[in-house]
């Protein structure tokens, strides 16, 4: 358990660099308003190089040798609950990044919280089809009903704030 603990920290942390571009086109961050993405985009300038997300980690295994993010955490192929939730952290990850380089601060926030918040639904949704916990899954459904409603208002102040 301590490995995948391990492995789940590493690609939070792990640098993201591949181009912001590549992930608005596939559609990764299509639930972002238009400011956003077009802020998102143009603060991408300095972001070059291969991702560590799009490699499943392994610019983080140079960086730390022993910790080869391209092989499970055990002998075991990894899947189900475990691959959607690394998928998961992997598509928010470079957007997060990309919002964090957005000039206006109040911008970065609200955009790097729909991403979070995207996120959030993401490893909500995984908790309901894999979780077992009666507790677990109901903090899920919590997170689903919360965060869809923050979106939504997020989503319009951004709108808002970005027609002034």
């Amino acid at each position: 358990m301590q490995k995948r603990a391990i492995l789940f920290a590493m690609v939070l942390i792990a640098p993201a660099s591949a181009s912001f571009a590549q992930e608005a086109a596939s559609g990764d961050v299509a639930v972002l308003p238009q400011a956003c993405r077009a802020a998102m985009m143009s603060a991408d300038h300095t972001m070059a190089g291969p991702s560590a997300a799009g490699n499943g980690g392994a610019e983080a295994s140079k960086a730390m040798p022993g910790m080869d993010m391209t092989k499970p955490a055990d002998d075991a192929a990894m899947g189900g609950a475990q691959q959607e939730a690394l998928d998961a952290v992997n598509r928010m990850h470079e957007p997060m990044m990309a919002a964090a380089r957005i000039a206006d601060p109040d911008l970065a926030f609200n955009c790097g919280m729909l991403v979070h918040h995207q996120g959030a639904l993401d490893m909500a949704r995984i908790q309901l089809k894999y979780g077992k916990d009666a507790w677990s899954k109901t903090m899920a459904e919590m997170i689903i009903n919360a965060q869809t409603k923050e979106i939504t208002e997020i989503s319009a102040h951004v709108e808002a704030m970005t027609k002034q």
